[in-house]
């Protein structure tokens, strides 16, 4: 049997805990499936206790939570996690594979996976192998920027021709959360 009142809080926490711009409240109550009023009464308490904060665009994870997930993700090994997908990836595909780690702007190789038979480069980026994320590379990311960062990645691309620029911007989203807006 469901607990309402419980089902409500986890529905927020794993609202918040979602990467991405803060979420207004009408979003909260949609994945929460209860009312404004109640939400807002839920997510006061959580603001007091650490849980929630109430920024510009809406609510995001408070440090209470980020200590929570941080201590939680500690423990978990995501490239090692990854491994066996990877491998099924390459081997399904034929094409080498790679698990990246962004940060400050940059791509680095953390685990790596050799192509299969289907195609003649049979080599990978080797592990530690260190990128600028700029247009084209990392489109996959871009697609979760906002629209300034978006432009900014684009505006870094070195050698990026004008059809690979108008394919892409076809492609990445042109929604208020891309563009680091929202309503509610």
């Amino acid at each position: 049997m469901r607990h309402e009142p419980t089902h409500r809080v986890l529905a927020v926490i794993e609202a918040l805990s979602a990467d991405g711009p803060p979420l207004p409240l009408t979003e909260l109550a949609r994945a929460s499936d209860a009312s404004r009023s109640t939400l807002h009464a839920v997510l006061e308490h959580m603001r007091d206790e650490g849980w929630a904060e109430k920024v510009t665009g809406g609510w995001r994870a408070g440090p209470r939570l980020r200590e929570v997930g941080a201590a939680a993700a500690a423990g978990v090994d995501l490239v090692g996690a990854a491994r066996e997908p990877l491998e099924e990836l390459a081997r399904d595909t034929g094409i080498g594979a790679v698990v990246i780690e962004a940060r400050d702007g940059l791509a680095e190789v953390v685990d790596a996976v050799g192509a299969g038979m289907r195609t003649a480069a049979r080599e990978v980026m080797p592990v530690g192998h260190v990128t600028p994320i700029r247009a084209p590379f990392a489109r996959e990311l871009a697609a979760r920027f906002t629209l300034a960062e978006q432009r900014g990645w684009f505006a870094d691309g070195t050698g990026i021709t004008d059809a690979a620029r108008e394919r892409l911007e076809l492609v990445l989203p042109r929604s208020p959360a891309a563009d680091g807006r929202s309503s509610g």
